[in-house]
This record gives C-alpha cells, sequence and structure tokens, in this order.
C-alpha cells in the first residue's frame, strides 16, 4: 500500500493498482441524486415526513438516519440506499449502470 495525505494532511492509503479518486462524499451523491430527480433537499424532507434541518444534517453526514429513513429517502430518489449510504463501489456500480454522463463523473473526483 502506499501512504498518501489529503487536502488536510491526514494520512491515508492506497492499495497498488487502485484509483487515486477518493470516495465520493455523502453530500456530492445527494446533490447528484437531488438534481438527477428535479427536486431540492427541502422537497426531499417535505417527501419523506422530516424537518429541514434533520434533511441537512443527513446530507452533511452529520446524523446518520433510521434504515427505514435510509430507504425512503433512497425509494424517493430511484436508486437502493447502498448507493446514497454504502461502500463506493454501489455508488461506483450505480453509476456506470444508469450511463451517468461522464462529464458529470468527473465532478465528483475533484476533475480527475
Amino acid at each position: 500500500m502506499e501512504k498518501q495525505s489529503n487536502p488536510k494532511g491526514e494520512p491515508f492509503f492506497i492499495a497498488e493498482g487502485d484509483s487515486v479518486c477518493l470516495d465520493v462524499r455523502l453530500k456530492d451523491r445527494f446533490k447528484i441524486l437531488l438534481r438527477r430527480k428535479g427536486i431540492s433537499q427541502n422537497q426531499l424532507a417535505d417527501l419523506i415526513g422530516i424537518n429541514k434541518g434533520t434533511m441537512s444534517k443527513i446530507v452533511n453526514g452529520d446524523w446518520t438516519p433510521t434504515s427505514q429513513l435510509m430507504i425512503k429517502i433512497a425509494q424517493n430518489l430511484d436508486c437502493d440506499s447502498a448507493v446514497i449510504f454504502g461502500d463506493q463501489k454501489y455508488w461506483l456500480e450505480w453509476r456506470d449502470k444508469i450511463g451517468y454522463p461522464k462529464e458529470e463523473k468527473g465532478e465528483v473526483h475533484n476533475g480527475i
């Protein structure tokens, strides 16, 4: 494994042969899924029956929703909850499955 540093200078490791692209952040996943669905974060909160402050905390990763709430969020964004809240591999599989536009693929990887 190769030791690298993130922008804050904290170390992390990348296995040889793996991409240097970091995990797509939760808020970036939400941003993309909301744009695809054509709704705002506040509209999603209304659809699933939670207040806008709670939705903001979920999007920013400051609060982890229950499994039932994760499912409601995913259903309203037309994907599986693992795509939003799961490992990077689920995001990448979903992105490739739907034929996500190439120019937007680079967006979440800081232009790489």
